[in-house]
This record gives structure tokens, sequence and C-alpha cells, in this order.
């Protein structure tokens, strides 16, 4: 997949936004809606119908924040299909909606090149095939502005749109899905038929609120990100490896009341337009003041998971924090200003 968005960079031209890429609620309606129309063109017996994942969007923004333009590796911990695009092409007003519709159709439009009875989707079709595996349940996906996007070849700054699927696709000499019949005529179970989607009517399997753990996987690696400028020069192993050595954890460390400040004069509105809810990896980082994640009122103190107790015993606080102190308040008893 690295390959072809590459070549996509290729065809536009470089002027950027100095805003941050995180994602709002209709950006993220958009690409939703997107994958399924597409889904649904597709005249699948036994196509699912995509719901939106917090705890996979949380995950891609993780790694979006990295800016580093390439996939995360399987050992540490990725299961989930993962599509990549970058570009800095100038689109107006509506910048950030208009590239992110420009990522997925490219990515859509590598069918035309796609050959069915290969059943393989090769160096320059994967992105297609991930969009439309049946058997995909779940999206969630993030963005970011990076100055610059590392492994991008490209030296100034780029937006940068990470998508994950669960369950994951893309199996050697497996088609994406079924053809022929009559769209739902092979639905798994239990499901209903919506125009033209399996809709699952049961839970699919929780997707864990974190991939990989916040911390440094080897001693040496505060001498290596401070003394070697290894964060910048070797970010491939770095960025997975010493992520907390990096600092690029997004707020893997407790919140302390010190540092209860507001990036800038918007957070404010972006928290009252509900943006904490709904972007919490950038809005935790940048707005911990308008958050209010730093102690005293802090809205309602509930879990919003069945499973956060649990996740809880599994130190999700610690290890995921922007999630869980949004989302699984109550478990993680923060409401009183306490820390994780």
């Amino acid at each position: 997949m690295q390959l072809l968005s590459i070549y996509i960079l290729a065809l536009t031209s470089l002027v950027a936004s100095g805003e941050q890429g995180y994602m709002t609620k209709q950006m993220k309606d958009t690409i939703l809606k997107m994958h399924n129309d597409y889904r649904r063109g597709e005249g699948a017996s036994n196509m699912i119908e995509l719901e939106w994942d917090y705890n996979l969007e949380t995950a891609a923004q993780r790694w979006a924040n990295n800016c580093l333009y390439d996939h995360e590796d399987a050992e540490f911990g990725v299961d989930p299909g993962e599509n990549l695009y970058f570009s800095s092409f100038f689109m107006g007003s509506n910048q950030k909606e208009a590239l992110l519709k420009d990522g997925t159709t490219r990515w859509f439009n590598e069918k035309y090149n796609y050959e069915w009875e290969s059943k393989d989707c090769g160096y320059y079709n994967c992105h297609y095939t991930q969009m439309v595996w049946a058997r995909t349940a779940k999206i969630g996906c993030a963005s970011k502005m990076c100055y610059p996007l590392r492994e991008s070849r490209w030296d100034k700054y780029a937006w940068f749109l990470v998508c994950r699927y669960y369950p994951g696709g893309n199996y050697i000499r497996t088609y994406p899905y079924t053809r022929g019949g009559a769209q739902c005529s092979t639905c798994p179970t239990p499901s209903v038929c919506n125009n033209g989607l399996c809709k699952l009517t049961a839970a699919v399997d929780k997707v864990k609120p974190h991939i990989s753990e916040c911390t440094n996987k080897d001693s040496n690696c505060d001498m290596w990100a401070t003394e070697m400028n290894q964060c910048e020069t070797n970010p491939k192993f770095m960025l997975t490896s010493c992520s907390l050595a990096c600092n690029v954890c997004g707020g893997g460390k407790p919140v302390q009341k010190a540092d209860c400040e507001d990036s800038g004069n918007s957070c404010p509105g972006w928290a009252d337009d509900g943006e904490c809810f709904s972007n919490p990896y950038w809005m935790l980082d940048n707005c911990k003041k308008s958050c209010r994640t730093c102690g005293g009122d802090r809205g309602s103190c509930g879990d919003e998971d069945d499973e956060c107790p649990s996740w809880a015993k599994d130190n999700e606080c610690k290890k995921n924090p922007n999630w869980m102190l949004v989302h699984c308040k109550k478990s993680c008893n923060p409401c009183s200003g306490g820390r994780v």
C-alpha cells in the first residue's frame, strides 16, 4: 500500500494548511458513508455494513500522531487492517473534508486495476480490497497535519490519513466478497438486510481501546532518544519500541494540574461542541483545561462501555489515558481530581 500512496502524492501539488488534522464528527460521518456506499455498490451477497469504532479511531490517531508514513508492524499488536493516504493539495476552505474524500476515492479507484480471478491485491490495489472486504464490520479513522511526514519522500508538511478496519482483510488467495446471487442472500447470522448491506444484529467482538502500550521496551530508550536523536533518525523502530522516550504517546503520563492549560483560544468552543468526546486523542492533549481533565468539575462521572471495569483492571487507564479518561471515567476514577 505504501508505493501506491507515494504515487498518489506525485499527482498532487503542495499547498499547506496550518490546521491540525483531527477528525470532526462530520468527517467521520462522511468517510463512513463513503465506505458503505462503495461497499453497497459492489452488489455482493455477503457485504457487512460498517459501523464506526472509537477504539479503532483512537489507535489510528495514536499512529497518525507519529507522522511516520508506514504501516504499524504486526509484531507490535496490529490485528486490524490499515489504509494510509497523504497529501497537501489545497482544496479550498473545506480542505480537510475534501482531502478525506479524495483519499477515500483514490483507494476505491484501485478497483479498476484489480484482477478478480487472481485473488491477489498485489502492491497497488490493497486499499480497495480492504475497503470492500465483506467480513470487515468496523472502521475507525484519524488524521494529522504533519510537519513533516517522515518516510514520505516529502520534506515539508502533509495531511496524513489513517484508517483501521476490523476484522482486517486482504487474506492471500481469498476473494474480498462473494459474487453472484442477490444482495444480502448470504449474509452472516444474525443480521438483517439494510439496502443491500448485511447489518449485524449482534455485537462484533470488542476492539480493545489501545494497540501498543505507551512504554519503553528497551532500557536504552532514553539514551537513544536524548543523546542520539534516534526518534528522528530511526523513527520506524523508536516510535513503536520507545514511544515513551520519544514522547509520542499523546498523554501517556498522568496529567498534572500544573499542566492544565489550553494550547489555543479555540479550545473552549471545541469543547462546547463535544470534541473532547468525539476527538479525545487530540483534545485531551491540547485542550486540557477546556476538557476538564485536570481535576475539579468533570461533568458526568460514568462509564460509557460495560467493558470499562475490565479494561481498567488491565491497566488501560495508564496505557491509553486519552480514550479511557473520556469514556471510562468511573472505572479510572479521575472525576474528583484523582490521578490515574
